[in-house]
């Protein structure tokens, strides 16, 4: 793969923040989990990330990759955490991201960045 792993490494960090933050900030009587699967296709990688913390009502998941939209107004978040995601997987990298919500409980992003970008 030829990419960004800074840009890569950036991404997973803020996701685990946010999960950390957001997610688990709610008693979860099942434990809180985080999984990371990557899977190699043809020409590109996807990487799938996933919390089983506290599900995303529809106005977040509306606004969710919006710049300084959080849930955490006046407490210290300043909502970039999923918008600076958004932006190195679709610019920098040259991906996609999809947020899968339809799982009982928590979500996932199921991210597609290419194995060649332009260095």
């Amino acid at each position: 793969m030829a990419s960004y792993p800074g840009a890569i490494a950036q991404i997973t960090n803020n996701l685990i923040i946010n999960s950390l933050v957001h997610a688990f900030s709610e008693q979860n009587d099942s434990g809180d989990e985080i999984t990371i699967q990557v899977k190699a296709l043809a020409e590109s990688i996807e990487l799938l990330y996933g919390d089983n913390g506290c599900k995303l009502d529809e106005i977040t998941k509306a606004q969710l990759f919006e710049p300084f939209y959080t849930t955490k107004r006046g407490q210290g978040d300043s909502g970039l955490g999923a918008h600076i995601v958004y932006n190195l997987v679709t610019q920098k990298l040259k991906g996609s991201i999809e947020l899968i919500t339809d799982q009982a409980q928590g979500k996932t992003f199921k991210i597609n960045i290419p194995l060649t970008v332009d260095l």
